[in-house]
């Protein structure tokens, strides 16, 4: 769907969910044992300290067993080595660095090929990513180690500016505020009656809109085309 008016939005969104079958990996949407987590601990000793976080995680995966809220943010963090016992019994090791490599590596192929227009990743004809991006890369998984999501990503925005990867310094914008494409979409030009919003012709354009329309396109191809072929009906 590259040529829909929100292709790229459309493309960001399935990054974000095949970026978490690896980060996500062993968890489950649905209510399983295999979501709870005992023992949890990392070689980070930030993040094992915390007796509310082990309170939180106790009581997380005991009222809301759905997906990885038994071991917090632990899946979520590039820099983690960790591991937990789940409801299972079994001990499970995680390497988030080395996990977040190969999600880094497929997901360089699926920009390749979506770049290139095709329709299918050719797994026999796969462009190598340069060896110093890649080293880089994994250097930085480890390196760049604050809790904070938005303060690493400044650190990338940052390092790409100082152009240490291969294509050389790209001035990346990103605007941090979750609100901001809704307020360019919605805001009234007549600030003082800013419950008045008119409709603008450039509305059904903007990024807040097609954003929104890539989710339901995301949602419909989930629900409707991939999971009854497992026979899953969800509404």
């Amino acid at each position: 769907q590259r040529l829909k008016p929100y292709g790229l939005h459309r493309l960001g969104i399935t990054l974000h969910v095949y970026a978490d079958t690896w980060a996500h990996q062993g968890f489950a949407g649905v209510n399983h044992a295999v979501n709870e987590a005992e023992e949890l601990r990392s070689n980070n000793p930030r993040f094992d300290t915390s007796m509310l976080d082990k309170i939180a995680s106790y009581f997380i995966g005991d009222a809301y067993p759905l997906g990885h809220g038994a071991v917090l943010t632990y899946p979520d963090q590039p820099f983690l080595v960790w591991e937990y016992v789940n409801g299972l019994g079994e001990r499970v090791h995680r390497d988030n660095p080395k996990d977040y490599l190969q999600a880094v590596d497929n997901i360089f192929h699926v920009l390749v090929n979506y770049k290139k227009g095709n329709d299918a990743i050719d797994f026999a004809k796969l462009t190598p990513m340069k060896a110093e991006d890649r080293s880089l890369i994994r250097t930085l998984f480890s390196q760049l180690d604050h809790a904070d999501g938005d303060r690493r990503h400044r650190q990338w925005l940052e390092i790409i500016a100082q152009g240490r990867f291969s294509f050389g310094a790209e001035t990346v914008a990103y605007e941090p505020n979750q609100k901001h494409w809704k307020m360019q979409a919605l805001v009234p030009e007549n600030k003082g009656r800013p419950r008045v919003i008119r409709y603008r012709a450039d509305f059904l354009s903007s990024d807040w809109k097609l954003f929104h329309d890539a989710l339901m396109a995301h949602r419909f191809s989930v629900i409707r085309d991939i999971l009854p072929q497992y026979q899953i009906c969800a509404v």
